[in-house]
């Protein structure tokens, strides 16, 4: 069986490295599969210690030394592995008051959700302090903030914590019940405008299986009617798939 022989956390030009060395069977492994599977392999042992330790990179070695596959040789950090992408699917949405339809891909996280994004607007990032998944849109304002984002992340307090601490965090909230994404799920929600007045800002708060999920959209006022539409398409193909 794949085992770890040895693991190290480090520093290296500032940044923050998990070592691993794992023994001979993980090459193995990793000889008998294909490209995909590689990166499924690698990506979910990357991503894991990367938020278990909110470190900057994975390396991985075998038994003190390089790991090489049928396709690669690793010998630097891996670095967060965004989510895999299934199928293209299409989305009719009006923007600045004009029909129109936009594709966008179909995509599952590890953290245990899917989700359709516009990759040709928007970015996948990770917010290793907060263990938070965002999509950052390409557009930025003058201060280089990017105009509009989604990002979904889980909480440790429970439902009704949770809502405090977002009620703090947003001037002249409101507060409703919500159903969220293509199951309906049920949500809490929290709108208002963050507090440094840069963004117009909705919360969404649930629980799955004792978890408290946040789905957090926020987008400048000028983009009400351009931005804001296409965050609603992701907001309304957010599934949890646990």
């Amino acid at each position: 069986s794949v085992e770890i022989n040895k693991m190290e956390e480090k520093q290296k030009n500032n940044r923050k490295i998990i070592y691993l060395d794992f023994n001979k069977e993980l090459s193995n492994q990793l000889l008998k599969a294909g490209s995909a599977d590689e990166r499924i392999i690698l990506g979910s042992i990357t991503n894991t210690f990367i938020t278990a330790f909110k470190a900057d990179g994975v390396l991985i070695t075998v038994e003190g030394g390089t790991l090489s596959t049928g396709y690669k040789s690793y010998v630097d950090p891996l670095t967060y592995y965004p989510p895999c992408q299934e199928k293209t699917v299409s989305a009719a949405i009006r923007i600045g008051g004009k029909d129109q339809t936009v594709k966008l891909l179909r995509s599952y996280q590890e953290m245990g959700f899917a989700v359709n994004y516009d990759d040709s607007r928007f970015e996948w990032s990770y917010n290793k302090e907060e263990d938070a998944t965002i999509l950052l849109s390409k557009e930025k304002r003058m201060d280089g903030m990017p105009k509009a984002y989604f990002k979904v992340y889980r909480m440790a307090e429970d439902l009704s914590a949770a809502e405090q601490i977002l009620l703090g965090k947003t001037k002249n909230p409101v507060q409703e019940s919500a159903s969220l994404g293509v199951d309906s799920i049920i949500a809490k929600k929290v709108q208002g405008k963050d507090l440094s007045d840069i963004y117009q800002e909705e919360y969404y708060l649930f629980d799955s299986q004792g978890t408290t999920w946040a789905v957090e959209m926020g987008y400048e006022k000028s983009e009400q009617d351009t931005l804001y539409p296409i965050l609603g398409l992701f907001r309304d193909s957010f599934e949890v798939v646990q």
